[in-house]
């Protein structure tokens, strides 16, 4: 018998743009993982729940979701934070021979749980107040040409309407003298304690753009404004994290016509599909297929458990 010291631990990370079928695909792994975490800064929040297609009641109870109703609408998950619980629940199920899979829309938090964080410094209280005087003067759009005018590369990687990211950027730059994009490893290598299978969900663009049209007219059915509504009453705000989602924020953006919002939404929910698909070609990726193709996606992970499990023996 061949004893391997200290092996590597097998994570899935299963990845696509918002309303591919990674809900669908999850579903169908059910029974060859044992834990699901999802990397997705919306469904954090446990007081939103139409307007993010979290997933059901129903479907949590047939496996073990993470990362999922654990903010309150002010807060904010940070990337840190993300990839800090996600070793802690992986190490936890690895010690019992558990498989967990990692999935969702908020692409960045798995590049750094891929990559790990990149080593920034620190910055002072007086850069955190200079940007937050710049944020109150000029604005979310304007705050952002200012790191387009500095760091084109950070930019390119942030939306413009993420203040948080917007602002860390701006403040490392104030204190550092140097972009934050500086700061990323050139030459980045995954980390090495973990056996990565990454897998891809494709579509074609008609495709995914229609299921996203169809997906914002169910979530209207389901009673997304009457969310919204009791969300204000709550004290949901434009100003909070959860305020910023897509699904909320054009409810803030002063359009009485409820038409014209649920448009904005499928707008910006398609826009922000079309940066997804733009991030995903810097991640390394093992397989991709179909997202309907749901007999290769298990075969490829009970090819991949098999050999782990056989590298024990």
């Amino acid at each position: 018998m061949i004893t391997v010291t200290n092996p590597k631990i097998p994570v899935i990370l299963l990845l696509g743009p918002t309303s591919v079928g990674k809900t669908n695909a999850v579903i169908a792994l059910k029974n060859a993982i044992d834990a699901v975490i999802y990397a997705d800064a919306s469904v954090a929040y446990r007081d939103l729940s139409i307007g993010v297609a979290k997933p059901s009641v129903e479907e949590r109870c047939n496996l073990p979701h993470y990362m999922i109703d654990i903010l309150a609408m002010h807060e904010q998950l940070n990337v840190a934070d993300f990839v800090e619980r996600s070793d802690t629940i992986i190490t936890e199920y690895n010690k019992q021979d558990g498989t967990v899979l990692l999935t969702g829309g908020t692409l960045y938090y798995l590049r750094n749980f891929l990559y790990g964080l990149p080593q920034t410094p620190p910055v002072s209280q007086v850069s955190r107040d200079r940007v937050q005087q710049m944020l109150i003067e000029l604005g979310k759009e304007r705050l952002y040409k200012e790191l387009q005018s500095i760091d084109p590369v950070s930019a390119g990687r942030i939306a413009w309407q993420d203040s948080y990211r917007v602002s860390r950027a701006l403040e490392v730059y104030f204190d550092s003298g140097q972009p934050v994009s500086q700061f990323y490893l050139e030459k980045q290598q995954l980390r090495s304690r973990y056996d990565f299978l990454i897998i891809e969900l494709q579509r074609s663009r008609e495709e995914l753009y229609q299921r996203i049209n169809s997906r914002v007219d169910c979530m209207w059915k389901d009673g997304l404004v009457e969310e919204v509504m009791q969300l204000q009453k709550k004290g949901l705000t434009p100003e909070m994290a959860a305020g910023k989602a897509i699904g909320y924020r054009e409810f803030f953006d002063g359009d009485s016509c409820l038409d014209t919002v649920k448009e904005k939404i499928k707008q910006n929910t398609r826009r922000y599909a079309k940066r997804q698909l733009t991030f995903l070609r810097s991640l390394p990726v093992h397989h991709q297929i179909h997202a309907d193709d749901m007999e290769q996606l298990a075969m490829i992970v009970d090819h991949f458990l098999v050999e782990r499990k056989s590298c024990k023996l």
